[in-house]
C-alpha cells in the first residue's frame, strides 16, 4: 500500500467522525422552527428577524403571559401600518408610551402576497414617523420581540407593483412577574 493510500485510509475515518461530531452539535445547538428557544424572555432590547423563527413559549422567565390573539393587517406602498390600535378593532395592541419595561410584546407574521419591508417603531401619534429599525430587505414571513412601548410596522416599498397586501400577524402579550 502506498503511503498515500495509506494516509487517506487513515484520514478518512477520523475526518468522517469529526464531520458527524460538528453535525450532531450544530443540530442540538441550532434551534429549528418548531423550537421557542429563540425567545430572549425580555433579556434583549427590540429584536426584529426575517424567517420562521421559533414556536411562541408557554412560559417566559420573569413574565406572565397576558393573552394571545391573531389579526390580518394591511401594508401598503409607502405607507408604514401597524396592528390595530386600542379605538379601532376588539383586540387591540396595547403599547405604551410609559412603562416600556413592564411588558414584553412577540410577534410572528407572514405576508399573505409579496414580500415586505418589517420594521418596529414606537407609539407616538403619527407611527408612520416614527420607525426604529427596519429589516434590510423585504420579507414574506418575520418574528419580533418587543418591549411595551413598540410595536411592528409593514409596507411595501416604493414602486412595488401592489398597492396593497395583507398580514397575518400572531401576539403574544406578557407583563413583567413579581
Amino acid at each position: 500500500m502506498s503511503s498515500t493510500s495509506r494516509a487517506l485510509a487513515i484520514g478518512l475515518p477520523a475526518i468522517l467522525v469529526a464531520a458527524a461530531v460538528v453535525f450532531a452539535v450544530v443540530w442540538q445547538v441550532t434551534p429549528g422552527p418548531g423550537s421557542t428557544a429563540g425567545w430572549t424572555g425580555g433579556d434583549a432590547t427590540d429584536v426584529i428577524h426575517a424567517g420562521s423563527g421559533p414556536n411562541f413559549p408557554g412560559e417566559l422567565a420573569g413574565w406572565q403571559k397576558q393573552r394571545e390573539w391573531s389579526e390580518t393587517s394591511r401594508a401598503f406602498t409607502g405607507q408604514w401600518t401597524s396592528v390595530c390600535g386600542s379605538d379601532v378593532c376588539d383586540n387591540p395592541y396595547p403599547a405604551t408610551m410609559n412603562g416600556c419595561a413592564g411588558q414584553r410584546f412577540l410577534v410572528r407574521w407572514r405576508s399573505l402576497g409579496d414580500p415586505v419591508q418589517f420594521a418596529y417603531g414606537e407609539v407616538t401619534g403619527d407611527v408612520g414617523t416614527v420607525v426604529e429599525k427596519q429589516l434590510a430587505k423585504p420579507a414574506d414571513r418575520g418574528w419580533a420581540e418587543l418591549s411595551g412601548c413598540s410595536w411592528p410596522l409593514w409596507q411595501y416599498s416604493s414602486g412595488h407593483p401592489s398597492t396593497l397586501g395583507d398580514i397575518a400577524v400572531k401576539v403574544q402579550q406578557w407583563t413583567a412577574a413579581a
